[in-house]
């Protein structure tokens, strides 16, 4: 199954069917999640073999609690999500550092800084490249965040854990506290990060965004 959250009720896909089966729960505490289970039932829950998740703790108490032989997870937009907020963390602190001329190298640059670097257009590569020049903490933050997403193309856990071992090596002495942030909470998660590896666990992921984007209008 795979499990998020519309607003104030959580939503269960079936990974298989690539359909939701189930949308409940009040907020995004454990019995939310937990009612989900009592609706399928003991026999059923029991067939459950993986859940792709995000790292809310209630929830994964929840799947724990009542299915604890399925696998777990963790969705790689979430997780990729955490680079991105301290990539612009990175971009609004160095904002604030500079002044006069510094500053209008970095202004205007979110989406540019955002955005994976294969999606930008001619000019928005043109505007990061003068931005990388006046700015060498963006660019070096910049090249972190891009090499990040490489997590997820191995097929092998240690293989992925020493590509981790060598992209936490690039941040060494380079004063970006936000990407700190983003090395403990992998870590802390890595076990359902790492599951990913394991190729029955390849499962599609971007219907289910996409699909609770279509809910939510």
């Amino acid at each position: 199954v795979k499990l998020g959250t519309m607003g104030w009720r959580v939503v269960v896909s079936d990974l298989d069917a690539r359909r939701p089966i189930w949308i409940g729960g009040q907020n995004r505490k454990q019995e939310s999640f937990e009612a989900f289970f009592t609706w399928l039932g003991p026999e059923k829950t029991k067939l459950i073999r993986l859940c792709v998740m995000d790292m809310w703790k209630p929830y994964l108490a929840a799947l724990k609690k009542r299915c604890p032989a399925a696998a777990v997870v963790f969705d790689k937009f979430h997780v990729v999500a955490k680079m991105s907020e301290a990539m612009d963390t990175v971009r609004r602190n160095e904002y604030a550092r500079l002044n006069g001329k510094q500053r209008t190298f970095i202004k205007g640059q979110r989406f540019n800084l955002l955005a994976n670097r294969g999606s930008l257009s001619k000019t928005g590569r043109e505007e990061l490249a003068q931005t990388f020049k006046a700015n060498r903490r963006l660019y070096t933050a910049y090249l972190l965040k891009e090499d990040f997403d490489r997590l997820w193309s191995y097929k092998s856990p240690t293989w992925m854990l020493k590509f981790w071992i060598s992209w936490k090596e690039g941040l060494k002495w380079k004063r970006l506290e936000p990407f700190q942030k983003v090395v403990r909470m992998v870590e802390s998660h890595w076990e359902g990060i790492a599951s990913w590896c394991d190729e029955a666990n390849h499962v599609p992921l971007g219907f289910v965004e996409g699909l609770n984007s279509r809910i939510r209008k």
